[in-house]
Formats: structure tokens, C-alpha cells, sequence
């Protein structure tokens, strides 16, 4: 089952760390009323590729395309979500404050549409995100895809986004030396462009308000 949300990305500029993790927290807490579900998420990579993330929920793709908007500083990109693996106790162990979590956003092959990229995805590359979450500590696997944009719209600024949420620093280690991402990595050689310069990947704090 997927679900609809718009996920922003956004630098802190010249505002100090704590000062844009607070007016960040502030700034899409406000949007709770509007929304069914807010997440944001805190970088702590070291120079990541954004400051803050944050991903808002509604019930149709209608109703998120209604919010995107066109700021300087901040990227916005209209998604469809799928869980792509779960543990069975990752309701429990979850946390809905700091949580920890790896986020990579990938681009599609160049000779795919965004359509042909998803099924790709969903038929090959999610088998093994749920390895990830059966024969690894990783807690749960979440997918996401960017969707088509209306006629004469900015173009999404990645294709595809994963989530993977991990109980901690050392439970990624673990996944690591485990031979799944490796595998995965062999199996992005069919569908992601590898060497794109728009793809990143960091690991956050994730709370939801």
C-alpha cells in the first residue's frame, strides 16, 4: 500500500545549527493541522547535502501537490511512498524522536522513464531492501518515488528516495558487513544512474511531531 508526500530539503544558510534545527522543527510543525502525518528529519552527517529534511503526509497526491511551493533555499519533490520491509517488532523499537535512519536518493537510468524506474524497483531492488530487514538489525526499509510533474513543472530533484531505519551507529556497521549491499549495489547497475552528480546519501535523526 503506498501513501502521498511532499518532501522538502533545505540549507540553514548563515543561521547556526541549533537555530535552523529549532525554526525548521517550528516551521513544518505548523503544518500538522493540514496534514496527516509530519516527519522531519535532522542530518548529522558531516557536511551533508542539506540541513533539513522533512516529509509531509496527506491522503491523495492531490491534496500534497496543492502545498509544493517554489522558495529560494528549499526543494520541494511530490513522492509516493512504499514500505519495502519491516521488521515485526519495528513498532515497538521505532522511536518517534531521533530516531536514526540512512537516507539515499537515487536517479533512474537515463533511458528509463520514471514509471519503468518505480517498476524496476518494486519488482527486483525491494526483494532485497527486505533482506535488509529479515537477515540484518535494520529495523525497517521505507521507498519512495518522485512523481510525474504537470506540464511545464520543475523537473523532481531525484527520482527515487530510500529510507532505512536503524536502532543504532552500530547496527548500520552490521548491515554493512552483511553481503546485502553489496548485492544491492550490483542490482543499481540495472536501473540507478550510478555516476549522476544529484544523487546523495546521509544519515539523520528523524522525529515526528
Amino acid at each position: 500500500m503506498s501513501t502521498f508526500k511532499v518532501v522538502r530539503m533545505a540549507k540553514r544558510g548563515d543561521k547556526l545549527p541549533l537555530e535552523f534545527k529549532t525554526e525548521w522543527l517550528e516551521l513544518n510543525g505548523q503544518l500538522k493541522r493540514a496534514a496527516n502525518r509530519v516527519v522531519v528529519s535532522i542530518p548529522k552527517s558531516e557536511a551533508p547535502a542539506f540541513d533539513g529534511l522533512a516529509a509531509i503526509y496527506y491522503s491523495t497526491a492531490a491534496k500534497a501537490k496543492e502545498t509544493l511551493t517554489d522558495k529560494a533555499g528549499r526543494q520541494e519533490v511530490l513522492c509516493e511512498e512504499f514500505l519495502a520491509g519491516e521488521r515485526l517488532d519495528a513498532a515497538k523499537t521505532i522511536k518517534q524522536k531521533e530516531q536514526l535512519k540512512v537516507v539515499r536518493t537515487l536517479i533512474r537510468h537515463k533511458d528509463l522513464s520514471l514509471a519503468q524506474f518505480k517498476d524496476y524497483w518494486l519488482k527486483n531492488y525491494l526483494k532485497l531492501e527486505k533482506r535488509l530487514t529479515v537477515e540484518t538489525p535494520v529495523q525497517r526499509v521505507v521507498a519512495s518515488f518522485a512523481m510525474p510533474p504537470d506540464p511545464g513543472g520543475n523537473e523532481p530533484h531525484f527520482d527515487g528516495m530510500e529510507e532505512i531505519y536503524l536502532a543504532s551507529v552500530e547496527d548500520f556497521n552490521a548491515m554493512l558487513a552483511s553481503p546485502i549491499p553489496a548485492l544491492m549495489r550490483k542490482e543499481e547497475e540495472s536501473f540507478v544512474q550510478l555516476d549522476a552528480p544529484l544523487g546523495w546519501r546521509l544519515m539523520a535523526e528523524e522525529t515526528v511531531l
